[in-house]
């Protein structure tokens, strides 16, 4: 056995992905399995002058005195575990991570900040990847094994770790290489993925169940390009934090999020409604619908605003729908501000447009929560007219309109609601309403409410169906449970 390695040390942590359910599977040909896994790594790792000081379950601890060594046989291990026939069980994917620093020890045993980070690393791995910290890259920079390559792949904000870290991926020929499978991360995670319900350039959406619980949930994969980009990594954890923490009866709740080399999630309450994107292609909704709705989404707008989180993605797909038409606010912009800032720098007319940004979001300004009034004031003419206001230009020709042209005028709208949503998507926001409450006192006090109530058929959804009876004015749930970015 190798000496115990002391001061600065390598660590190399591994597991088997989806272990548990490999062992509710079949107990006995787990068993059979995990001992020709435990040999195969024990191995490797002691021929390369590792030193084994804990094993738990499917899982070993490593410590090396050198780095090179550990890289050694951190691609010695996996490909010996690859190579292998594992029988009817099927292959084991066994995920691993290599991080450097100062050991520290008591009663011997390692402990301290190392061994946390490196358990840190290893939560983000998936299997057969193997996972290298900055200060092991560092250590061997120059010195790897033939035909290894450390790929960047992002800076990332560990869990319950003040600093962040940046984090390589082992590229080697011989290794199977890993891609984006946002199916395959569900799986880790506890969810079982049910159906694909939407996908554009940014990402895909998923309806899934959270095992255990039984509970249907929405997840939203974000591709890795968006989610490593540094920008990205500064902002995402602290913002999810805001907004698991925004309560209120039209807000989607954000049950958890993560993030990993393959990208990064959010899991959300799933409703069976749709959205409000679906729901317009009926047509216009009659004012009294339109405005029982807005009041929902502007109470729910209004409290984050006063929590301090700013939507930044306020368009009718981010509007979900339950079963009884009542109206959600979704999808807050964690992750989009960023890819809408990536994908301005192209301006190419192939994606995904934000086409209710604020003229300040889309000219590189600092946003606030008045950039979301803008988009409200978009969603209220659209849900009014049944038209997005500067048509179906293509994305180059849109964002000349959006940051010089006015909203049309229409004959659609009445007076008083046109003059609000003037105001609303003023293209200095200075002109703009300062908060969401305001807006909303200014819609319900218009000057034309009361003639209109006098004359109760004007309350019709046009273009929406409607119970038989003029009873309830709320919009039939849209059919269609698409979602997308």
């Amino acid at each position: 056995m190798a000496a115990r390695p002391s001061g600065t040390v390598t660590f190399l942590f591994t597991d088997i992905e989806g272990s548990t359910l490999l062992w509710e599977a079949d107990q006995k040909k787990m068993r059979s399995a995990l001992e020709q896994h435990d040999r195969l790594v024990r191995d490797a790792v002691e021929s390369r002058g590792g030193y084994v000081f804990s094993t738990a379950g499917d899982a070993f601890s490593v410590a090396f005195q050198t780095a090179t060594s550990a890289i050694d046989a951190a691609l010695s291990s996996q490909l010996a575990l690859q190579r292998a026939e594992w029988g009817d069980l099927g292959r084991l994917k066994v995920r691993m991570t290599l991080h450097t620093g100062t050991a520290q020890e008591r009663d011997g045993n390692y402990f301290g900040p190392t061994l946390n980070r490196t358990a840190r690393i290893l939560s983000v791995a998936g299997g057969d990847e193997v996972l290298v910290s900055s200060a092991t890259q560092t250590q061997v920079d120059g010195d790897l094994p033939a035909g290894v390559v450390l790929i960047d792949i992002g800076e990332f904000r560990l869990k319950d770790l003040g600093r962040s870290d940046r984090v390589f991926y082992l590229q080697h020929p011989d290794l199977i290489e890993t891609t984006f499978d946002p199916d395959e991360a569900r799986r880790i995670r506890g969810y079982k993925v049910i159906e694909k319900i939407g996908e554009g350039g940014f990402g895909v959406v998923y309806r899934a169940r959270q095992e255990g619980v039984e509970r249907e949930v929405a997840i939203k994969a974000i591709r890795p390009e968006y989610a490593n980009d540094p920008r990205f990594i500064r902002r995402f954890d602290g913002e999810a934090q805001l907004v698991a923490r925004l309560e209120h009866p039209f807000i989607v709740p954000l049950y958890d999020y993560w993030r990993e080399p393959n990208g990064a999630y959010l899991v959300m309450r799933w409703l069976r409604g749709g959205n409000l994107q679906s729901a317009l292609r009926r047509g216009p909704w009659s004012l009294a619908a339109s405005t029982r709705l807005f009041r929902q989404i502007g109470d729910a707008l209004a409290v984050a605003h006063r929590s301090g989180v700013i939507h930044r993605d306020l368009k009718p797909a981010n509007i979900l729908l339950d079963d009884e038409g009542n109206a959600y606010l979704s999808d807050f912009g964690i992750a989009r501000d960023l890819a809408a800032a990536v994908q301005l720098e192209a301006l190419d007319d192939s994606i995904d447009w934000p086409a209710y940004a604020s003229p300040e979001q889309l000219t590189d300004q600092a946003d606030s929560k008045r950039s979301d009034i803008y988009s409200l004031g978009l969603v209220l003419y659209e849900m009014l007219t049944g038209r997005y206001p500067f048509g179906q230009s293509r994305p180059s020709e849109l964002l000349g309109l959006q940051v010089e042209a006015r909203v049309p005028e229409t004959d659609d709208l009445a007076p008083g609601v046109a003059a609000i949503i003037e105001r609303a998507t003023a293209r200095d926001p200075a002109d703009r309403y300062s908060d969401v409450e305001t807006l909303l006192d200014d819609l319900e006090r218009r000057p034309d409410r009361q003639s209109r109530q006098s004359r109760p058929w004007l309350l019709r959804l046009r273009g929406t169906p409607t119970r038989a009876s003029r009873l309830s004015s709320r919009p039939t749930p849209a059919i269609s449970s698409e979602e997308t970015y």
